[in-house]
């Protein structure tokens, strides 16, 4: 991820989220546990970020470790390991020396469920990376906890080339139901997420689920974290922006960086939530849409756009 999307921000600059150490605890209770804990806790088939190195080569990363890696728990999650260069991360833009410059790192995909796969389970699951063959010398490790499935191929709601919007609440909350089916549809728990399983911010219409002080729509850039048995936060506030189309311009600091290769083919998707005690009456009862990025917002009723479904489990 190339750590500048917008929203609150909270990392080095062009380099997305600081490792602190290499052990990763798997305790995800309270804010203060994204200290002692790893990026990613969120993942989708297709995503990737780039682990920078020091005391040791990329190649010899990939040498100890081999090009696949299965987690410890067993799984259908893997991860794809390849020798790469930070080349998204290039800009002419703010930032000192070496901000805005493609380094060696090793690139990590995730490899996962799809909405076309047979399998579609999924538990959490711990990943570890070696500096060597014996792995008595842990580079890396994180924990999967939550696993989302995107959809490319069904728009969720009336929106197409030839025909008209959503005009009426009634209208949205049916479509916003036939995506709560979809996910049901796709077996091992998967459910349509929580305004909270995509974003960690507080949109302004009743929505009380992101972290302390939070206001506005748009995502803080940190690691999902529990609390009172919710997860505060989700994917967007980890990955960033992960639609994949030609918004990206490599030569510019464009609105979103994109990960190729991912089903994440939308700037919307549909939440699982309403809204309730909005100060604007009139809003009262709407869905929220997940837009891509991290914001969140109300169903408008003359939205031209079409609207997606992504799931969670667990």
């Amino acid at each position: 991820d190339d750590g500048s999307d917008y929203g609150d921000y909270r990392g080095y600059p062009s380099k997305g989220i600081k490792v602190l150490r290499a052990t990763n605890s798997g305790n995800y209770q309270g804010e203060t546990s994204i200290t002692k804990n790893n990026f990613p806790t969120t993942g989708s088939h297709g995503l990737y970020f780039y682990l920078l190195l020091g005391g040791i080569t990329p190649e010899a990363v990939l040498a100890a470790n081999g090009r696949t890696i299965k987690s410890v728990e067993g799984g259908n999650v893997s991860l794809s390991l390849s020798v790469s260069k930070t080349t998204e991360w290039e800009h002419g833009g703010h930032g000192p020396y070496p901000y805005g410059l493609a380094e060696p790192a090793i690139k990590i995909t995730l490899i996962g469920p799809r909405f076309n796969s047979t399998d579609k389970s999924f538990r959490p699951m711990t990943f570890r990376l070696y500096a060597d063959s014996n792995k008595s010398t842990l580079i890396y490790e994180f924990k999967l906890m939550r696993w989302f499935i995107a959809n490319p191929e069904i728009i969720f709601n009336n929106e197409n080339e030839n025909s008209r919007p959503i005009s009426s609440n009634d209208e949205a909350l049916n479509y916003q139901a036939k995506a709560r089916d979809y996910c049901k549809s796709l077996g091992s728990g998967y459910r349509l997420p929580d305004v909270n399983d995509f974003s960690n911010t507080n949109p302004d219409y009743g929505w009380i689920g992101g972290y302390v002080n939070s206001y506005g729509s748009y995502a803080r850039r940190q690691l999902s974290y529990q609390k009172n048995g919710k997860w505060i936060g989700g994917i967007a506030n980890e990955w960033g922006c992960m639609a994949e189309d030609d918004l990206y311009d490599p030569g510019h600091n464009m609105l979103c960086q994109t990960y190729t290769g991912t089903d994440w083919q939308s700037y919307q998707y549909w939440t699982n939530n309403v809204t309730s005690q909005s100060e604007q009456f009139k809003n009262n009862g709407k869905p929220f849409i997940y837009v891509n990025g991290g914001y969140i917002d109300t169903i408008d009723m003359i939205l031209g756009d079409g609207i997606f479904a992504a799931c969670v489990t667990p």
